[in-house]
């Protein structure tokens, strides 16, 4: 009897399409942070009164410990740049 024709059960997913190798969980775009905003152009004024609320995220930084970083959604930013009012 060979040992390699064993039926293992496979680690590998059954059907190799996108939805199922499960990048559905990956990033499709990077959050934009104030630093970014005011590289833009904005002012904290204008990011206060035009952008929605932010996403606040926990981040470690080695001997500094936990942070809070706040994000905003690109896509929310580029339609708020477009309206008159901010410009």
């Amino acid at each position: 009897m060979n040992c390699h024709n064993r039926n293992v059960p496979s680690t590998e997913p059954a059907n190799n399409s996108p939805s199922a190798v499960g990048t559905d969980r990956l990033p499709t775009t990077k959050e934009i942070n104030k630093r970014d905003l005011l590289a833009r152009g904005w002012t904290e004024g204008a990011i206060a009164t035009f952008l929605p609320e932010t996403e606040i995220e926990v981040r470690h930084a080695y001997m500094r410990g936990d942070y809070l970083v706040h994000l905003w959604d690109p896509h929310a930013v580029a339609e708020t740049e477009k309206k008159p009012e901010v410009q």
